[in-house]
């Protein structure tokens, strides 16, 4: 009866993999550093592939890697992919030795093209608008990357990443909060546009977002409007830590002293 079951198994898995390598090597590859670009899709979609090695070849590969990595930003809910990994994991240690390993699920494909783009540099322009879209996604893990993304490659931004980013400054999602925080801050005087933004994370926020706010005022500099005034408010928090970052950011700008009121 196990025999049989085993049989079964190793037979639905083999029509999958069958379906993986038909719907894969039709495609046309270009060759990099002696694999095909399709084998480092395979890398970066894998749990155990080589990730930092799939990013190089798409470094390499520039402009080249935006179709590929767009395909893998539209990878969405498959039953064939699910059901593979689901049935490799009951397999014997042995057996998983000999197929191909799965991939890994929607989401953190989806994830994983995000973080490439972002390490594509000037490269990754086109990809911008994608980028955008990937910050609106359904999943945290996705938003997340797409941020952080965005953060790094701050010389391709657009005003609607400013204004993306300004909005992800209110999501769900603490970790999306917070890098929206570091993106802003790393476009500088780019980001002029979200000062009211986030004024009102440091007026609204909790102490660890407001932090974080008053240090992307800080980045975006005083030549913007209301960045003092806003510093000057946050300097008179009751919450400490707050007040203090306020009165160094402000003095780093050069804006007025603080001074004490007359008993």
């Amino acid at each position: 009866m196990v025999r049989a079951i085993s049989k079964r198994w190793v037979s639905a898995l083999l029509v999958l993999v069958v379906l993986g390598v038909v719907f894969d090597w039709v495609r046309p590859d270009s060759i990099l550093r002696g694999r095909n670009s399709r084998t480092w899709v395979g890398e970066l979609t894998r749990p155990r592939g080589n990730l930092s090695g799939a990013i190089e070849a798409f470094q390499q590969m520039g402009p080249e890697a935006l179709p590929l990595l767009r395909e893998l930003l539209e990878t969405g809910h498959s039953t064939v992919r699910e059901a593979y990994a689901e049935r490799f994991a009951m397999l014997p240690r042995k057996l998983q030795a000999m197929l191909p390993d799965p991939s890994l699920d929607a989401v953190a494909i989806r994830a994983r093209a995000v973080a490439a783009i972002g390490k594509l540099g000037v490269h990754a322009r086109p990809a911008i608008p994608w980028l955008h879209q990937a910050v609106t996604d359904a999943e945290a893990q996705v938003r997340i990357q797409a941020v952080v993304a965005l953060g790094v490659l701050h010389a391709e931004a657009t005003d609607d990443t400013v204004l993306l980013l300004s909005a992800a400054l209110f999501d769900a999602e603490p970790l999306v909060r917070e890098n929206a925080c570091y993106s802003l801050a790393g476009m500088g005087p780019r980001a002029a546009s979200a000062v009211p933004v986030l004024g009102r994370v440091v007026r609204e926020s909790d102490e660890p977002m407001g932090l974080l706010a008053i240090g992307a005022l800080e980045a975006i500099g005083s030549d913007t409007d209301d960045v003092i005034p806003i510093l000057d408010e946050a300097s008179r928090s009751g919450a400490a830590l707050v007040r203090e970052r306020a009165l160094r950011a402000k003095q780093n700008l050069g804006g007025p002293p603080e001074t004490k009121e007359s008993p």
